[in-house]
Order: structure tokens, then C-alpha cells, then sequence
């Protein structure tokens, strides 16, 4: 499976970091009575938005290595999840992340899908 590039910052900013685990529960909506509900599966994701900031060499690190690598987004990789340790994940998003000139570096915003 491919990883997180070494030569990339290995930890997003802090600041900017955040989980959000997707809803595992199915709610329905009774006849008569109060709603059922039910565990949707034994598993489920977080989305986890992150920001880099990055140099020119970076920025073009991280372009070649998400079309040739991970194919653009579509191929999971090896992330490392700050205070969890290594988790594979997905750029989730269309367009799959966000590049902008911030001052002298580049910062990169996306969101990540962490898998179960």
C-alpha cells in the first residue's frame, strides 16, 4: 500500500485539525410509537480535515506522488494519524484538496477519509 511521503510534513497543523466520525446509526420512523433504531454496520469512518504548510519541493512532492501513487485520490495509502499512529485512508472530496499561496510555502487543506 502506498504511504504518506517521508519528505512531507508527517503531522498537519493543529490548529486546523479535525475528526469527525460518520454516523453509524439507522434511524426509521415508526408507524405508530417512537423511531427504531439500529447499528448500521460493525464498522465506520471519520473524516479527518487537515492543512499542510509546504515548500515549492512539497508541493510538487505531493503532486506526483497523489497522480502517480495514490492515482489522483481513487488508491488508499498509509497516513500518519496524529496521536494514533499509522492509519490507511482516502482523499475524500471533489476536488480532492484545496493548494494556495501562503506567503512564501503553499498551504494544502483536504479532507481525509480514515478507514475502519
Amino acid at each position: 500500500m502506498p504511504t504518506w511521503p517521508a519528505s512531507l510534513p508527517q503531522h498537519p497543523l493543529i490548529k486546523e485539525y479535525a475528526e469527525t466520525p460518520q454516523s453509524n446509526v439507522i434511524r426509521s420512523q415508526m408507524d405508530v410509537g417512537p423511531a427504531k433504531t439500529r447499528r448500521r454496520s460493525t464498522a465506520t469512518t471519520t473524516d479527518a480535515e487537515v492543512v499542510y504548510l509546504l515548500t515549492g519541493p512539497q508541493r510538487q512532492t505531493f503532486l506526483d506522488w497523489l497522480n502517480n501513487d495514490i492515482a489522483g485520490g481513487a488508491l488508499p495509502f498509509d497516513w500518519p494519524r496524529p496521536r494514533a499512529g499509522v492509519e490507511s485512508v482516502l482523499i475524500k472530496g471533489d476536488p480532492p484538496y484545496n493548494m494556495e499561496p501562503a506567503g512564501q510555502k503553499w498551504r494544502l487543506s483536504m479532507t481525509l477519509e480514515i478507514q475502519p
